[in-house]
């Protein structure tokens, strides 16, 4: 089984691709709405975040206090770390189930933060989605109501985080797909297709 990452900052357009492959029959993991999935039911993760990161964050009813859980990590870098160790490690530890349940030549997963999570190490692809920083903001102003300043404080921070976990070993192959509003996508999918079939 061949596994890609499809990767990309906030507003590139991975769910686009995502969203096209699924259209196409693929199988398509996305970390983001899995990763809440878990932090929703993993009972197991939520003693983690507990006992490692704010026991406040977690209610009797080991549901996640997300306000208290946002005020912890943003004012302890330590915490954010803990709280990014332990979600990272239960998303992998997900991936690898669904791959196992799996009987598919090609499976994708879909993740801004391939690197930081430790994602990347796990495929034999990277499909980067890029687009311009401009319109990258407009995108996420207007699905998420969103300041520009907030959005560049994203996209500066996932750049960031990304470039600090670059170490250049075992780096897989990196395909760009360019979604800039005018270059087609889906005839570039199905380039990067053509070779694994």
């Amino acid at each position: 089984m061949r596994v890609i990452v499809i990767t990309g900052g906030i507003g590139s357009g991975k769910s686009v691709v995502s969203r096209i492959l699924m259209s196409m029959g693929m199988n398509v993991y996305d970390c983001d709405s899995n990763a809440k999935r878990l932090m929703a039911s993993d009972i197991n993760m939520l003693e983690s975040i507990r006992d490692s990161v704010c026991a406040k964050a977690v209610r009797s009813d080991m549901t996640i206090d997300t306000g208290v859980l946002s005020a912890t990590v943003f004012s302890d870098s330590d915490a954010l770390l803990r709280l990014n160790s332990i979600v990272h490690g239960a998303v992998r530890a997900d991936i690898a189930r669904w791959l196992s349940g799996l009987d598919s030549d090609v499976v994708w997963i879909e993740t801004a933060i391939a690197r930081q999570s430790g994602i990347l190490a796990m495929v034999d692809e990277e499909w980067a989605v890029e687009a311009p920083v401009r319109l990258r903001i407009q995108r996420v102003m207007s699905r998420n109501g969103l300041s520009e300043r907030e959005i560049m404080s994203r996209i500066e921070a996932q750049d960031r985080t990304e470039v600090q976990c670059q170490d250049g070993v075992g780096v897989p192959p990196r395909r760009i797909i360019v979604n800039d509003g005018v270059s087609p996508v889906v005839p570039q999918i199905i380039s990067l297709l053509l070779p694994l079939r």
